[in-house]
């Protein structure tokens, strides 16, 4: 199996999204070139955003993802620091995610904040929160998850 994880602002949106569309921004662009990802690795999406947190939110993510035909197949849990001086990154919440997951053979992983990669960089691909998912971003990432298959 393939996986995305999936961050919501900064990856489906954008700094002129947001400011001209509200907090509940998704792009149709970045709905597009998600689309095209999903379709040229049969990758299954999972929500690694805090939009995951509440419920309203992630109620937005399903239902921009089902206008182009898409859907979650779960989200990462948040997970607490261990000590109050400790702070927990987002590669952490991946990878308690794939460890229950033995299954999963490729991911990607789709984030503007670079602790979303920290230990698993050759399976991030930074976007940049003025421009969200690209054309370059995207095309790299149909060459990473297809690695291997003939």
């Amino acid at each position: 199996m393939k996986v995305i994880f999936l961050d919501i602002d900064g990856v489906m949106n954008n700094e002129l999204l947001l400011e001209y569309r509200g907090w509940e921004a998704i792009g149709e662009v970045q709905l597009d070139l998600l689309k095209e990802i999903i379709e040229a690795t049969n990758a299954q999406i999972v929500l690694s955003s805090t939009w995951g947190l509440d419920g309203r939110n992630r109620k937005i993510v399903e239902e921009r993802l089902a206008t182009r035909g898409m859907n979650l197949l779960d989200q990462t849990i948040v997970m607490m620091p261990k000590k109050m001086s400790m702070s927990v990154i987002r590669s952490d919440e991946i990878c308690e995610w794939l460890s229950r997951h033995p299954e999963v053979e490729h991911f990607a992983v789709l984030d503007d904040n670079t602790d979303a990669g920290y230990g698993i960089e050759s399976h991030f691909f930074k976007t940049q929160f003025e421009e969200g998912l690209t054309r370059t971003i995207t095309n790299q990432v149909i060459v990473h998850l297809n690695k291997g298959n003939a």
